[in-house]
This record gives C-alpha cells, sequence and structure tokens, in this order.
C-alpha cells in the first residue's frame, strides 16, 4: 500500500493487517517528511551518478551524541561531522534538523518540538539526500521551474572534510594549497604532501622533551579535545598540566561552558582548560583573530628565528664602521632590488599570458569544472552560501532583469561590494560546457566596453556568472535599448 507520505508499506492480508515492513524504515539516498531518523536508519550513496547501487557514503546518527550527525566513507571512515568541532561548527540548519526528527513547524513558529503524524497537506516539497560523490544536500521542490532547487548542502569546502590535513594539519579553503604543518612540524610522507594527499598529516621535527615549549595557532575551529576539561582561570596551571607527561600534544584555555569539574564539586571559574592528549586533528584555519587558541606543544628548536645570536660588539669603531657600510650598501642595494622587480614583473606578466592561454585551452577540453579551474584565470571562486547570503535568497527586491538565459540580480557582499549575478536557468540550454566556454572567455576580454566577469560559482545543477555591478547600465542599454540617446563618446580604438 502506497500511502500520501510516500510510505510504500507491505501489510499482510487485509488493509488492517500487521505491517511486514515499510520504504520509510528502510531508504536508500533520500529522506522525506514523516521519516524519522534513529540509531538504526542511514541513508546510503549510490555507486555513481547512474548507478543505484550501494556506494562509497553514508549519512547517519552520531552514536555517542545523538544530536550530531555524520558522514562515513567506505563504510568506517568519517568523512564530514555536523558539530563535531570547537566552537560549534558546521551544525545542521533547523529546517534540516526539523525534517530529520519528523517536526512539523509552522510560519508562526519555526522553533516548534512539537511531532506530529505526517498529513498530506504538510508536504512542503522538501527531501534530504545523500549524493554518490559525499554531499547531504537539502532540496526544495520549486513548482513554477518543475525543478529541485538546492538549500544547504555539506561539507561546502575541503576543509569541511573531516580531518582533511590530517593530524597536525591545518587546513585554509581560501589558499591554492589548503594544507600547511603546524610550526615545529613536518609531513609524514612528504612525497605524498607534494602531490596534494595531505591525509597522512604531519608529527614533529623533533621528539617530545626537556627543550618543549608551545606555540599557539590561531584556528577557526579544531576537533573536540579527548580528555575531559575543568576549570580555571590560570593559563600556567593549564600548561603545566600539559607539560607534566608527553602524551600531552596541546592545550587550550576557553570561556568556561557545560564543562566537567575536575577540580573539586564547586567552581566560580570562567575558563576552562581543554587538554589534547592524542594528536590533533580537524584543525581549520580562519580569520587572524580565529575564536580559537590552540597552544601546540614542539621542541623550541624547532621553531623559526630560534637561532642563537652571537653577542654585539659595541665598541665605537667598529659601529661606525658598521654605520659607513650601511649607507654606502643601501641605495646600491635599493637600486638592485627595484631593477630586478621590474624585470621579474615582466617575466610574470609574459608567463601568466602564456599560462592563461594553456589554461583556457585545458578548461574548454576538459570534462569537469571546479573551483580550482578559475585560479590560473584571475577568475575568483564564490560558494553558493555566500550567494544567498548577498541576494537575500534570491530575493524579488534584488531581481534586476529577466534576461534569455535566467534572471539577473544584485547582491551585496561583506563590505559592501556590489555584485550583478546572473543565474542561469535549466531551461536556456546551456550545459557545463557553454558554461566553461563563457568563463574562461570572457575572462580573457578586457576591454573598457565590456563589463568585467568578477567570478563564478558552480553548485550541483547551479551554474552563477558573477559580473561588475553598473548601475547605470550597460553600453547595450544605449545603443539598442529605449533609454536616452548615448551620453558618451566612444573612441575610435573601441
Amino acid at each position: 500500500m502506497l500511502l500520501d507520505s510516500g510510505n510504500l508499506v507491505l501489510i499482510e492480508g487485509t488493509e488492517k493487517g500487521e505491517s511486514l515492513w515499510e520504504s520509510f524504515k528502510y531508504p536508500t539516498d533520500t529522506f522525506l517528511q514523516g521519516m524519522e531518523i534513529d540509531a538504526i536508519l542511514t541513508l546510503a550513496s549510490w555507486r555513481n551518478k547512474d548507478d543505484p547501487g550501494w556506494g562509497d557514503f553514508v549519512f547517519k546518527v552520531d552514536d555517542r551524541e545523538r544530536d550530531n550527525h555524520f558522514i562515513t566513507m567506505n563504510k568506517s571512515l568519517p568523512y564530514w561531522k555536523s558539530g563535531g568541532k570547537i566552537p560549534i561548527s558546521d551544525k545542521i540548519p533547523h529546517i534540516v534538523d526539523n525534517l530529520l526528527t519528523n517536526i512539523n513547524t509552522t510560519a508562526s513558529n519555526p522553533n516548534s518540538t512539537i511531532k506530529k503524524p505526517f498529513k498530506k497537506d504538510d508536504y512542503n516539497g522538501s527531501r534530504l539526500v545523500i549524493t554518490f560523490d559525499g554531499y547531504i544536500e537539502y532540496r526544495n521542490w520549486v513548482k513554477l521551474q518543475k525543478s529541485w532547487q538546492l538549500i544547504w548542502r555539506e561539507p561546502k569546502d575541503r576543509c569541511s572534510i573531516f580531518n582533511a590535513c590530517g593530524n597536525f594539519g591545518s587546513c585554509n579553503a581560501t589558499n591554492s594549497l589548503a594544507c600547511k604543518c603546524l610550526p615545529g612540524f613536518k609531513p609524514i610522507d612528504p612525497e605524498k604532501w607534494n602531490s596534494g594527499d595531505f591525509s597522512g598529516g604531519c608529527n614533529r621535527v623533533t621528539q617530545c622533551g626537556k627543550n618543549d615549549t608551545f606555540v599557539t595557532v590561531k584556528l577557526m575551529s579544531a576537533g573536540k579535545p579527548d580528555s575531559e576539561r575543568y576549570q580555571t582561570d590560570d593559563e600556567t596551571e593549564c600548561r603545566n598540566e600539559c607539560l607534566r607527561s608527553c602524551p600531552c600534544k596541546a592545550y587550550s584555555l576557553q570561556a568556561a561552558k557545560n564543562t566537567s569539574l575536575r577540580r573539586g564539586d564547586s567552581s566560580t571559574s570562567t575558563r576552562s582548560c581543554s587538554i589534547w592528549l592524542e594528536d590533533p586533528r580537524d584543525l581549520q584555519e580562519g580569520y587572524a583573530d580565529g575564536s580559537l587558541s590552540l597552544l601546540v606543544r614542539v621542541s623550541s628548536s624547532d621553531l623559526e628565528g630560534n637561532i642563537q645570536q652571537p653577542p654585539e660588539d659595541r665598541s665605537p669603531t667598529k659601529r661606525t664602521s658598521f654605520l659607513v657600510i650601511i649607507v654606502s650598501i643601501v641605495p646600491c642595494t635599493s637600486y638592485l632590488v627595484n631593477l630586478e622587480s621590474i624585470r621579474s614583473d615582466q617575466r610574470s606578466k609574459e608567463l601568466l599570458k602564456l599560462d592563461t592561454q594553456k589554461r583556457i585551452n585545458y578548461l574548454i577540453n576538459s570534462a569537469e569544472f571546479e573551483q580550482e579551474d578559475g585560479e590560473s584565470i584571475d577568475v575568483l571562486f564564490f560558494d553558493f552560501e555566500s550567494i544567498l547570503a548577498a541576494t537575500d535568497g534570491f530575493s524579488d527586491s534584488n531581481k534586476l532583469e529577466q534576461g534569455g538565459y535566467g534572471p539577473v540580480y544584485k547582491g551585496i557582499f561583506l563590505g559592501g561590494q556590489e555584485i550583478a549575478m546572473k543565474r542561469l536557468s535549466s531551461a536556456s540550454g546551456q550545459g557545463l560546457q557553454e558554461f566553461k566556454n563563457e568563463v574562461v572567455l570572457i575572462a580573457k576580454l578586457q576591454h573598457r566596453n565590456l563589463v568585467r566577469l568578477r567570478g563564478y560559482c558552480v553548485q550541483g545543477e547551479e551554474k552563477i556568472l558573477l559580473y561588475e555591478y553598473m548601475p547605470n547600465k550597460s553600453l547595450d542599454s544605449f545603443i539598442f535599448g529605449i533609454l536616452s540617446p548615448l551620453p558618451v563618446i566612444l573612441h575610435l580604438d573601441s
């Protein structure tokens, strides 16, 4: 029997007989309204986009922390975790969490925690899918476009993948080389590391000893510590606790929150000491003032700039000679540096021009198009979440016009930067190949009368081009449109 919810139920005997099997209790790669996630129910990815056989990725509840979910690869290896870091990050949005827990919400009460039996009228056209390539996606059905719209997806970038850079490796998705070893550490397998395989991580250059100190690393998030925390306002106490034995690899002193007290039954401390007895992993860099300061234990001899300098000779004669030499050398050095800088700039421009041409030919002939593809042609990659935020979810108030290939929106990014975005519709007929051609060719063309391409976004079915925003509209509006006569004179070389 197929119910209104979409649940296919196998019943013994009559319609009121015992339920022998339900599709909602044994889903494949899709989670629908009316289902309820638990420790048993899992979503399994397809083998590839055309083969529904059992794939490499599984989405399920964390048995130890029921509010968290994670994706495993090859049935056991952790691939992504929700809320698996400190400070808590990668949290699942309310709309997704409510879908997973079968909680009905309304516009007047979006934070409702009341579970209700599913009714046909409750269906809002949403579903959760684990894709064959390891993404968990929340999609909504758009009736007018008759297509699924991507609302949320994880992992959102390379650094959201669990322990992307291995132990003692930090990840920064904005860098061309996402991973690097912490100060005082080196890649365990340099050959694999240099080839782009960072999974092996890093280890200390010098093993634990009496000469150990700590280096402070500013992070957006880090894997949770594996020892219990205790409250203290004394950083020296936290530091000494870590120095007592070599198994302690790092510590962090943070604002106290849900800590277990190890020093007595009560405490008025406002901070907690977290200790890492195992190698720190899942480290993610961010801005210079990252929200987490992790103090990692290293040998002082392995830190840069720790080379002992000979005592300074302060005799007047040597000091005067030294100043004369410096005054003589500085002008010559400045001239040589400037000359070499000019030559280097010329060589770089020539190499960039040659590299751009090769890159364009490669991209047009390649089968894939990813974020890294735009790095050599001065085109920025924008993630879909930042575009949603800049356009207020592609609201009608930000819509500039409806073009033949899709709508054009105005977006405002952090800092007030205004960008025009062309969101290519599936009905435009423009496939990935045509989209690639447009990106690389417009990026290559530079002309005073052409709008500059500022970036692009490819995520799932979404293909978006980001152009320089022109408040007075583009040149073609004056030439072919109904606006006032052209108020400018074109140059002869145009």
